[in-house]
């Protein structure tokens, strides 16, 4: 449903000022159920105060798809880091796992708009394709970027940076 409204033009822009802590704690306790199913430890790093100005919808949607696939891709007993940082220039979010990682080859397809590339998880979940590729959208309307950078076997940590408001 968000794919086709974002598609179609129907899904609003609506950047406002927000402290990121609450929508990331809102979004890990929604996944609570999914961490413990597979023993994982979250651990989370960011300043409490830390503002966002930007679409509070489309920051939700990007941390629950980094999220889902974080844990989708991680091992029984492992774990994810949820980090937010900020500097002159921009803000920077990152979610991290220990889990199977992404080939060089297989990253560029995940990012393909042309088709859908996807993977069954360590628990044998299902996905779309869709997720990335609209949380690199959603990011890009931002005038930010969506970064990825893993290793087959070691893990993943998917980046995304955003411009810091100015007044």
């Amino acid at each position: 449903m968000i794919w086709a409204n974002s598609h179609s033009g129907k899904l609003p822009f609506e950047p406002q000022m927000f402290l990121f802590s609450e929508i990331c704690e809102e979004v890990i306790d929604f996944f609570k159920p999914n961490f413990s199913k597979k023993n994982i430890t979250v651990e989370n790093s960011f300043n409490d105060k830390l503002v966002l100005y930007a679409d509070k919808k489309m920051i939700k949607t990007i941390l629950r798809n980094l999220i889902s696939n974080a844990i989708k891709f991680t091992n029984e007993g492992g774990m994810i880091n949820i980090r937010a940082e900020q500097d002159s220039k921009e803000v920077i979010i990152s979610v991290s796992d220990n889990g199977i990682g992404i080939s060089p080859e297989n990253i560029s397809k995940l990012l393909d708009n042309s088709h859908t590339y996807t993977t069954t998880g360590t628990a044998l979940e299902q996905g779309s394709g869709l997720g990335l590729i609209l949380c690199k959208e959603f990011i890009e309307k931002h005038g930010g970027k969506l970064l990825i950078d893993s290793e087959p076997g070691k893990g993943s940590t998917f980046k995304i940076t955003l411009p810091v408001f100015s007044k």
